[in-house]
């Protein structure tokens, strides 16, 4: 069974692993929230500090475009969606879009959660015609509950 720890509190997170941490447990990746670029940058720092078998991103919600190029090789992951709930606020398609290429760029897998398609929230939604739900090399289908 693999974990994931998702938080935007990647510093709080990083300040309480447990001292049998290590280079990280096998089946515990750890994800940073990262909404727009400000964020992204800021919880990089952080992030690429800590060691697990995936380190990544959750681009959910998306409230902003982001570039991944300077921190690619510290991304193993990238989720991505928009936000939900009856308020939720925009996500640009072509963010998403620009988020899928640079992952193809850097060879990272791409998962698109959820996204606005034609004003309804749509779950695991195709994007160019293409469902994008591509996970890390070290999980397997009988991972995923």
């Amino acid at each position: 069974m693999t974990f994931l720890i998702v938080t935007k509190r990647i510093d709080f997170a990083a300040a309480r692993l447990p001292e049998s941490w290590g280079s990280g447990w096998p089946n515990v990746w750890i994800i940073a929230t990262t909404e727009n670029k400000k964020q992204l940058d800021a919880r990089m720092c952080w992030l690429r500090g800590i060691q697990a078998p995936v380190r990544g991103i959750s681009y959910e919600p998306a409230l902003g475009p982001i570039d991944i190029s300077k921190h690619a090789q510290f991304i193993d992951w990238v989720a991505a969606g928009c936000e939900s709930g009856g308020n939720r606020r925009h996500a640009d398609p072509d963010w998403l879009r620009s988020i899928r290429d640079q992952c193809q760029e850097y060879d990272i897998p791409f998962f698109l959660k959820q996204m606005d398609v034609e004003g309804r929230l749509t779950k695991m939604p195709e994007l160019d015609g293409k469902v994008w739900d591509e996970l890390p090399n070290c999980i397997t289908s009988e991972d995923v509950v």
